[in-house]
């Protein structure tokens, strides 16, 4: 009786955790792509002032580089919820159910601490961005919010790594 409490409990945990998770993911999913979107035009355009007029946007690079890290960090949390994320399940899939689930749960558990410890590592670094004022090479933009975002991104991604350990864990337990 107290292994199906625990199950329904970590079951019900997850779900909450997922229905909470789905609809930001999705917010900050369309952020990224906002960027994604200034990013090509920027580009673009410093392709073709460089082409047509040997006048090259001072600083794109800077500016994409720094976009670019927005993007990913947006992108992060919506892809794991999507499944999006590439996996290699030739062995596991011939695996019994049981072992299947014992595997996820491993797996989940592992990439859970794995960002956990990206993400600490990541505001430590926004941290020390902002104290010590790094700036971009060329036009002198300040790292730091750009470097919370991508900690923010990762903080994201490991809720979502959360919720999926606890749906793994609660099937798991299932048995």
């Amino acid at each position: 009786m107290r292994k199906l409490e625990s199950r329904n409990i970590l079951g019900e945990a997850a779900d909450c955790l997922h229905r909470v998770m789905q609809p930001v993911a999705h917010i900050i999913h369309n952020i990224g792509y906002v960027f994604l979107t200034l990013m090509m035009f920027l580009v673009f355009s410093d392709v073709m002032l460089r082409y047509f007029f040997n006048k090259p946007i001072l600083g794109s690079f800077d500016v994409t580089e720094l976009m670019m890290g927005v993007f990913i960090a947006c992108c992060l949390a919506y892809c794991a919820i999507e499944n999006g994320n590439v996996k290699t399940e030739v062995l596991v899939e011939r695996l019994p159910v049981r072992a299947q689930e014992i595997i996820d749960t491993v797996t989940s558990f592992i990439g859970l601490i794995f960002f956990s410890l990206i993400t600490w590592q990541s505001f430590i670094q926004a941290q020390s961005a902002f104290d010590s004022q790094v700036m971009s090479a060329v036009l002198h933009i300040p790292t730091f919010p750009f470097v919370a975002i991508v900690a923010f991104g990762c903080f994201l991604l490991t809720l979502v790594l959360l919720s999926d350990f606890l749906t793994f864990l609660s099937k798991a337990l299932k048995k």
